[in-house]
């Protein structure tokens, strides 16, 4: 996933650490907001996952349902960080 660049706020290095600080506009998050669902929801592996079960009935297992789980906030800021990084 690629997600806007943003504008550079700061950047700093301390002890050979680089810290980077970023600003979005509204149309930046609103462009990236599928994005970042998708991370949060895991909407690949929760397909592949689906496809699984399925394909499960062919060997006689019954039984396939499964719930989300509710996302907590700090997943969403690790999912739009996973999609700048």
């Amino acid at each position: 996933m690629t997600l806007p660049a943003g504008e550079t706020e700061y950047q700093e290095t301390h002890n050979g650490i680089t810290i980077k600080g970023f600003s979005y506009t509204e149309s930046d998050i609103k462009q990236s907001a599928q994005g970042i669902v998708d991370i949060c929801f895991d909407a690949s592996g929760q397909s592949d996952f689906k496809d699984f079960i399925a394909s499960l009935s062919e060997t006689g297992f019954k039984g396939s349902s499964f719930a989300l789980s509710n996302i907590k906030d700090w997943q969403v800021g690790e999912g739009e960080a996973g999609g700048w990084g």
